[in-house]
């Protein structure tokens, strides 16, 4: 399987939370419910300084090298009518082997959903396989779109491994961009993340 397959997954881990601005949840466009599956016994992951140095190292590695690419999609020549929505995530893979193993499970429906998404506009995706962080940068027509295929079943099912495959700290956020405020940036979609709640919190 090829890197940019394995960038493409990373989008259904965290869910696309159903967040404003100000990272409150929607009551009108609430996101699925779902269920999250427990960690195998040979992927647990502590909670003490051996999971903070761990997240500190990936985070350190993945700085060396990220060269962020560029926004690219059927709606990114065009500046939209209304406001559209972006969404950003960041997630730090357990290094255990169930991690990984549920990872490479899951890469091809996503990879296959993602591309035929209703309301795509725009994507930009990272993976380290080294550093073990993955990221990605979307952009959605409307809130109706994104929670289309966060709902999709390739979607669902990723996202009932993710206390397998990802640790505490990753996080997602979603926020409207304004005409006037497109395209969303990278240095937006990085600083949003990182102002998010981790799935941790």
């Amino acid at each position: 399987m090829n890197a940019h397959a394995k960038m493409l997954i990373c989008l259904c881990f965290l869910g696309l939370a159903a967040c404003d601005d100000g990272g409150n949840a929607e009551a009108t466009d609430a996101a699925p419910t779902l269920d999250a599956a427990p960690i195998a016994a040979d992927a647990a992951v502590d909670t003490g300084p051996d999971l903070a140095e761990l997240i500190a190292a990936q985070r350190a590695c993945e700085a060396e090298t990220l060269v962020p690419p560029d926004l690219a999609g059927p709606g990114m020549d065009t500046p939209p009518d209304g406001p559209v929505i972006a969404s950003a995530t960041v997630l730090y893979l357990n290094p255990g082997p169930a991690s990984r193993a549920k990872f490479n499970e899951v890469i091809g429906p996503i990879a296959v959903t993602l591309s035929t998404a209703d309301g795509l506009l725009g994507m930009a995706l990272t993976y380290d396989e080294r550093c073990g962080v993955a990221r990605t940068f979307t952009v959605w027509r409307d809130r109706a779109a994104m929670y289309g295929f966060v709902g999709s079943e390739a979607h669902v099912a990723a996202i009932n491994a993710q206390a397998i495959i990802g640790l505490p700290a990753s996080a997602v956020t979603s926020w409207a961009v304004a005409p006037e405020n497109f395209p969303p940036t990278w240095a937006e979609a990085v600083t949003a993340v990182e102002a998010a709640p981790t799935l941790g919190d």
